[in-house]
């Protein structure tokens, strides 16, 4: 028997106590459920019954409902391989619009946030495909750039009209966040917006020599990024019912701690889920609410996530995409 016969014979033996690819797949996309269920029975046990009150279950929406939309607007950047390090800042700015426009109307007011994230998105996209620069570095850029703009701007006393209060309501906030997530899980698992995105992420040379546009796909994808992120400074203003400078930040870093908890590899490619957008808030909101309930302060709680963060990430990193990462 020559090597290529001995080759395919090897290949078709199933040793005991090995997985295959297709059984490994399917205990990674498990880690994220058990996960969720782990921390939420832990700090209910370690808070004395305190976690599963209906008054903290509120809390606990309030801030899931932001990392939701952050992660499902930044999903198509992730599925490329990409990452967007501005999106704090982009809630911040796109707070600031919106209140400066307060004075038009409710929707003059949302639009304005919208148009702000939408237009630091087409920036961030611009630079990273049409110069050639890591997305990484653009908008780490801007990141820094914005966070100035809403410094400036927060600090001149920015507030939003009492009489807009209702939209703070749970159940327009449940109502919003069900129609985006629906919204993005068509785009992203029907459309060519979707499969395209996880196609760059699995190898770019090779979406390239498919015909798919690659150029195209990366702005649209930081476009759509900073267009959920104006819609998240939006409602940050209206929770508030003002802008600080600080309105915003470490946001980016929560919404890819959501992300890779939820099972999403920051390598992208056909590993890409938006499930993990879903599953990846309810355990940060889950992990974020019970740190508080054991009293620690905000420093050690950003420290902790960091931990949590860099775990998450060398067990989910796809390892043989890492040249995909721009």
């Amino acid at each position: 028997m020559n090597n290529y016969g001995i080759t395919k014979v090897v290949k078709g033996i199933h040793l005991p106590g090995t997985l295959s690819e297709r059984q490994r797949r399917t205990l990674q996309s498990l880690f994220p459920f058990i996960g969720l269920l782990f921390i939420i029975i832990f700090f209910q046990v370690t808070t004395g019954g305190r976690m599963l009150t209906s008054r903290n279950l509120r809390t606990i929406f309030n801030q899931a409902f932001p990392v939701l939309l952050g992660t499902c607007g930044v999903s198509f950047v992730l599925a490329q391989g990409n990452l967007d390090f501005s999106l704090g800042s982009i809630v911040g700015t796109a707070a600031c619009f919106g209140s400066l426009c307060a004075g038009g109307g409710l929707f003059f007011s949302l639009a304005a946030s919208l148009l702000a994230g939408l237009l630091i998105g087409f920036l961030n996209g611009s630079i990273h495909a049409f110069f050639n620069v890591s997305g990484t570095v653009v908008t780490l850029c801007t990141q820094f750039a914005f966070r100035g703009v809403t410094i400036i701007l927060g600090s001149a006393g920015l507030f939003l009209p009492l009489a807009w209060s209702w939209l703070d309501s749970v159940q327009l906030k449940i109502a919003a966040g069900i129609f985006a997530f629906a919204l993005v899980f068509f785009l992203f698992e029907y459309t060519k917006f979707g499969k395209y995105s996880r196609a760059i992420g699995a190898g770019s040379k090779a979406a390239v020599q498919s015909g798919i546009p690659l150029k195209k796909m990366k702005l649209l994808a930081y476009m759509f990024s900073g267009l959920m992120a104006g819609l998240c400074g939006f409602f940050a203003l209206v929770r508030a019912g003002s802008v600080a400078p600080t309105t915003g930040t470490f946001f980016e870093m929560n919404v890819l701690l959501a992300l890779v908890l939820g099972g999403m590899p920051i390598s992208g490619g056909s590993a890409a889920k938006l499930r993990s957008a879903l599953i990846g808030s309810a355990m940060f909101a889950f992990l974020a609410n019970g740190l508080i309930i054991w009293g620690i302060n905000d420093s050690v709680q950003q420290g902790v996530k960091g931990v949590i963060l860099l775990i998450a990430v060398a067990l989910s990193f796809e390892r043989e995409n890492v040249i995909t990462i721009k």
